[in-house]
């Protein structure tokens, strides 16, 4: 059987899933190698895997006596960004999409966080990924995933107070009040968004970091020139569905594949390319960033505010809703990345806790332990090279080769 949402893929029908996925692996040229390995072609055992981050699966034991923890995070469940996309016209879907938007209970939960912006707003490279609504926003299934959140992290750290950071979208803005909502904190709780120089949570988010735009476009290329076979494969099989020029569109088939029920079926657009599609992308990024400073660039100035928070000498929880690359990002940064595409909800955990007379550190990923309790000077002796003050990345910013 092959993998589809309603139409045969024609792909996966003349290679097969798994001879796919061999092709990525024995081409990336990178000591990173993707994760991403069903060997099946079952599309209702497709359907059964996991949509969005689960919490509650076999959580790790939370310490006797912890102290900070933060709450890297994507957001929930979303509808599709792109009124088009290449050659795919997808304007007709607005009303559907609407039906998806949070309940007005939901809105009522959610509306107890305010927003708090910072700074002046000003435009950003990422102007295009916010979407306008219904495009690009968090919906009622969404929601319902980040409450969950919030209520295994309510559950492990009942004793926490907290705070919450989001970056400058309705999507992820709505994501952090839907984990809040789920908490239920006892005392009023704001969501900030720090002005666009000051932003941690996407790469580069500004626009003023030309050093990394370039870097990052040099990874790309260097990616696509390490994964031909697989490179020419997937923009046969997307030029049907969107014609020329299809991988610098970086499409995101997944909103269409999850709501399949609601909307409809779009010929070509099958779970086998969703999947395929994700699964390309994330052996691009381990390529990306097998390139060290363009690691630090992305990420370093998040692992400079981790030192930070995690070292108060005190119980917090801090939430900082994001997205997929920076979650990517982060996982590069920690050394913990294996070529995965971060779920809806998923949730990097980092914890500091007081042990054996000393302060250890531990790194969760969707509740898989990736690094266990360990000692803080060792945490940050390795982590240290990774880590960007803001002077520093200015610095690193205008370094010309």
């Amino acid at each position: 059987m092959v993998i589809v949402c309603r139409e045969a893929s024609f792909f996966v029908v003349a290679l097969g899933f798994s001879a796919w996925i061999n092709m990525i692996r024995a081409q990336v040229c990178s000591d990173y190698m993707p994760n991403f390995t069903l060997a099946y072609e079952d599309v209702e055992r497709l359907k059964a895997m996991p949509r969005a981050f689960a919490p509650a699966v076999s959580p790790p034991p939370t310490p006797a006596s912890p102290r900070n923890v933060i709450v890297l995070m994507r957001h929930g469940d979303r509808t599709l960004i792109q009124t088009k996309v290449g050659d795919l016209d997808l304007s007709h879907l607005e009303s559907a999409w609407e039906r998806m938007m949070p309940s007005a209970e939901q809105e009522a939960a959610l509306n107890r966080f305010p927003v708090q912006v910072l700074g002046n707003s000003t435009s950003t490279v990422y102007e295009a990924s916010v979407g306008k609504r219904p495009f690009g926003q968090l919906t009622s299934q969404g929601v319902r995933q980040c409450q969950a959140v919030g209520a295994e992290l309510k559950s492990r750290y009942p004793n926490a107070k907290i705070r919450a950071y989001s970056t400058n979208f309705p999507r992820t803005q709505k994501s952090a009040a839907a984990v809040l909502s789920g908490f239920d904190p006892s005392e009023a709780v704001s969501i900030v968004v720090r002005e666009p120089s000051k932003e941690t949570l996407l790469p580069n988010f500004d626009g003023s970091c030309n050093r990394f735009h370039r870097m990052r476009a040099e990874q790309i290329a260097k990616a696509r020139q390490c994964l031909p076979q697989a490179t020419q494969a997937l923009d046969a099989e997307l030029r049907p569905v969107l014609g020329e020029k299809t991988l610098s569109l970086e499409p995101d088939f997944r909103p269409l594949c999850e709501h399949e029920d609601t909307l409809g079926s779009f010929k070509g657009v099958t779970w086998g390319l969703m999947l395929r599609n994700e699964g390309y992308r994330a052996a691009v990024e381990a390529v990306i960033y097998n390139d060290t400073e363009v690691i630090r660039l992305a990420s370093g100035r998040f692992l400079e505010g981790l030192r930070e928070e995690l070292s108060k000498p005190w119980h917090e929880l801090v939430l900082m809703l994001a997205h997929d690359t920076m979650l990517t990002a982060v996982l590069a940064g920690l050394g913990l990345y294996r070529s995965e595409w971060p779920l809806y909800a998923s949730a990097i955990v980092i914890e500091s806790a007081d042990m054996e007379n000393t302060m250890k550190v531990r790194v969760t990923f969707n509740n898989e332990v990736r690094i266990d309790w360990t000692r803080w000077a060792d945490f940050w002796e390795k982590l240290n090279p990774m880590t960007l003050t803001d002077e520093q990345y200015r610095i690193a910013c205008n370094v010309v080769v």
